[in-house]
């Protein structure tokens, strides 16, 4: 019976909370449990609505970058010389580009493939150019030595 009766009085105490916390009338609970309109969901839906790859400005340059396809291998050399004599390139970057360029939560990750390949997929250069075609151009012209 004690049980029950503290129940009770349990949930009349919270009863009376409830109605004291008028959440709507206060602005900052005006939305809690009522939907929310999604202003950009008619753009996404039809297609409309842009994003940052849709974006393109004068002189803009597309990035491609080369990936290993082996698991893991040292990496002797990476030759560049003819993939920065493509027209249309306007930068060609390795390892030795970027001076102790590592990332991560320990700093332990290097942008590039520094003398080791660590993991298949792992970028190892990175081409910029003035359209995709001439950086995937370029980007065939670099060998890796393994």
């Amino acid at each position: 019976m004690q049980r029950s009766e503290g129940a009770t009085a349990g949930r009349q105490e919270a009863r009376k909370l409830d109605s004291a916390i008028d959440l709507a009338s206060d602005p900052v609970h005006k939305y809690i449990t009522k939907p929310v309109p999604r202003l950009d969901g008619i753009a996404q839906v039809t297609g409309a609505s842009a994003y940052l790859d849709d974006l393109h400005l004068p002189g803009m340059l597309t990035v491609k970058v080369l990936r290993a396809s082996v698991d893991k291998a040292k990496l002797l050399n990476v030759d560049i010389s003819r993939a920065q004599r493509v027209r249309g390139v306007a930068a060609v970057i390795t390892a030795k580009d970027v001076p102790g360029g590592r990332y991560g939560m320990y700093a332990d990750q290097p942008v590039l493939a520094d003398g080791e390949i660590r993991f298949k997929g792992e970028v190892i250069a990175a081409v910029a150019a003035t359209d995709l075609d001439t950086a995937l151009e370029a980007i065939a012209q670099i060998s890796c030595e393994v």
